[in-house]
């Protein structure tokens, strides 16, 4: 079996294989489909939950949760309060317990490049963290998010923008018509002082027609000039931020805008701008961020998609922002994997999440918010979303070379809600659960009263001598347990008769899902098809049914494999390059489920370097060059060398026993 030297890993988070086989198809996702018809494509299950951080761990381990430490979105640590669950480390490697697959390949003295990846702060050496997968909308090195500016129909999302008769101008050019002008803030995303550009508006022969743009009101030092339809020159600024754990800091940023629209008599004035990113810090080593800048243009995250939907730009200006970053993307990872032994790169892009939790309800009958009447434009926004993906796998695997494997990879896709299920409620009714009202009208748990406690997917027990406010005895813990257990095990929608929750373990049973460890609850449960959970929030709310609609979809509530007709929970993945079969579509029901912890040991054993040191998961070996399709089959029945005696049946009735060894 021939193998690489090199393995890109390009990530697209929420990747069902069903629209990828459907989009494939349709002819609209051309990077995609050549990768698959030189490689092999199939189903990837998540490890259990099925969310973001637990399986991008899991991806870059080869370890199940239970080994890697993230069992939920955060870390419970024994003694603390469920209010501090470390969310926003999620992705860090301060809570990841097992080794990176880039560990792995350093201890092989190769080079590894991460881009908006799990795993940060760095950890080792020779590897370049090119950004830093914060969360879902969360960027870490953003200054100031992306805003637009406009005249009419300002909507929630939109800043709204007032045009005056230009006054108190230098050096201004001539117009047609009198020049107007309107002041643009630049707001940060944390505390701290807007940039102020001066717009000026101008007219030709045929009406207004340009938009002039400074730092002050003088003209003949302005920053750029737009024209409708057009991109401005990338403007850098410094950016004056007030930091409660620094104070008073100064970052320096990149701004471009684009005149999306501009109507001959002035009326109608549209301006974007995209993310602001900290220009100096988002690379770390931070020599290797201002190389990639010198060459490559500023950084931007992945932006575009969420201004579109919120109505900050048009389509056309999602697909040319977003075609500037994934050519970014895909000049940094070639310049990059060009270094001497660079062997790994892995990157991770959250487009198509987004993409699901919007629009897959508008799409998929099964969902409760479907109608047909929004189902055009759920279409038109999954297929724009996975063409724009389709884009960065093509920009990235430029950077592949005649010795590389490139693997397209999801943590998990999604299916739609129809119903949710407040547990709060009925922990409430059963006298385990105590809560109390906050001043902001929320509420948390009486530590003093409550037997209960759940996070996510995890319940946890008030035990005495175990938690800082402990009322259940440890006499009482297993009883306990068998009756919460028993109750959601019970839980039948009483709308359709569905059974809400199929899976609910004692804490010692859930170590064959993969969770245990000490942040795991005593119990871990999941919920159906089309379940989401709730917290207590829905006290707030003022809502006390158990049970009651929802829209939307979700992933990490439901069980790893909830699938309907049109969507699946489980993630998909491509494989393509020396050392894969060509053209290989794989069946999980003729040679069983991949996992996401299998993709480490995979690539390691293409690429040939180490195996993380706690990876757990399995080589994909039918996706392999020489793999076989199905299990193998014997050609003729070997016969056994000495003939099997007959016992006579008994002379009364017993129970059946073991084959062999029960008399």
């Amino acid at each position: 079996m021939a193998k690489g030297r090199r393995a890109l890993i390009i990530g697209l988070d929420g990747m069902d294989p069903k629209y990828v086989k459907r989009f494939s198809e349709e002819g609209r996702l051309p990077n995609m489909t050549a990768l698959m018809r030189r490689g092999a494509f199939g189903r990837l299950v998540s490890v259990p939950p099925a969310q973001t951080p637990a399986n991008w761990t899991s991806i870059a381990t080869g370890a199940w949760p239970g080994t890697h430490g993230v069992v939920m979105w955060g870390d419970h640590v024994p003694g603390e309060l469920p209010a501090n669950v470390h969310r926003p480390e999620a992705m860090s490697s301060n809570i990841c317990t097992a080794e990176y697959l880039w560990e792995a390949a350093a201890r092989a003295n190769k080079n590894s490049v991460l881009m908006n990846f799990v795993g940060y702060p760095p950890t080792t050496k020779g590897v370049v963290h090119v950004d830093w997968f914060q969360g879902p909308g969360g960027y870490f090195f953003e200054i100031a998010p992306a805003a637009g500016y406009r005249t009419y129909d300002v909507g929630q999302r939109l800043t709204p923008l007032e045009l005056h008769p230009a006054k108190g101008w230098k050096n201004v050019p001539k117009s047609a018509q009198p020049p107007l002008e309107a002041e643009l803030a630049i707001t940060t995303k944390e505390r701290g002082t807007p940039v102020v550009h001066h717009a000026l508006v101008l007219a030709g022969r045929k009406g207004y027609d340009r938009v002039l743009l400074a730092r002050t009101k003088d003209a003949k030092r302005r920053l750029t000039t737009l024209r409708p339809g057009r991109w401005g020159d990338w403007l850098y600024e410094r950016f004056q931020l007030d930091l409660p754990d620094t104070g008073k800091k100064r970052k320096r940023g990149a701004v471009r805008w684009k005149l999306i629209e501009l109507s001959p008599d002035g009326k109608r004035l549209w301006l974007y701008h995209p993310q602001a990113v900290a220009q100096d810090e988002f690379v770390s080593p931070r020599s290797a961020g201002k190389e990639l800048v010198k060459r490559f243009g500023p950084y931007i995250n992945e932006p575009a998609w969420g201004s579109y939907v919120g109505g900050l730009c048009d389509e056309a200006t999602c697909r040319e922002e977003f075609a500037y970053f994934a050519r970014w993307v895909g000049q940094a990872a070639k310049y990059l994997m060009r270094r001497q032994r660079t062997a790994l790169y892995m990157q991770q892009l959250h487009l198509l999440d987004h993409l699901n939790h919007h629009y897959l309800q508008h799409v998929d009958p099964f969902a409760s918010g479907y109608s047909p009447e929004g189902e055009a434009e759920g279409w038109q926004k999954m297929r724009l979303g996975y063409e724009l993906a389709d884009m960065m796998v093509g920009e990235v695997a430029k950077a592949a070379g005649k010795d590389t494997v490139i693997f397209v990879v999801a943590d998990h896709a999604d299916t739609p809600n129809r119903r949710a299920v407040a547990l709060a409620n009925l922990f409430l009714k059963k006298g385990w659960l105590a809560a109390k009202r906050l001043p902001n009208g929320r509420y948390d748990y009486d530590y003093t009263k409550t037997k209960v406690y759940f996070e996510q997917l995890h319940i946890y027990l008030n035990v005495k001598g175990r938690e800082p406010h402990g009322v259940v005895d440890p006499s009482e813990y297993d009883a306990l347990r068998e009756a919460i257990i028993d109750e959601l095990l019970a839980l039948h929608d009483p709308k359709d008769g569905r059974r809400a929750i199929p899976l609910a373990l004692k804490k010692e049973d859930a170590l064959y899902f993969g969770v245990w460890g000490p942040g795991g609850g005593d119990i871990f449960f999941m919920y159906g098809v089309g379940f989401r959970w709730c917290g207590l929030e829905v006290l707030t709310m003022g809502e006390k049914r158990i049970f009651f609609d929802c829209t939307g979809a979700n992933h990490g509530p439901q069980i790893t494999t909830a699938e309907t007709a049109m969507s699946t929970n489980s993630g998909g993945f491509i494989a393509a390059g020396p050392g894969i079969r060509r053209g290989y579509a794989r069946e999980d029901k003729e040679v069983g489920p991949a996992f996401t912890v299998d993709i480490a040991p995979t690539v390691a054993e293409l690429i040939g370097i180490p195996r993380p040191a706690q990876c757990q998961g399995k080589v994909i070996f039918d996706i392999l060059e020489g793999g076989q399709p199905r299990t193998r089959r014997r050609p003729k029945p070997i016969r056994f060398p000495v003939p099997a005696r007959r016992q006579p049946p008994p002379k009364k009735p017993k129970l059946k026993g073991d084959v062999t060894d029960e008399t």
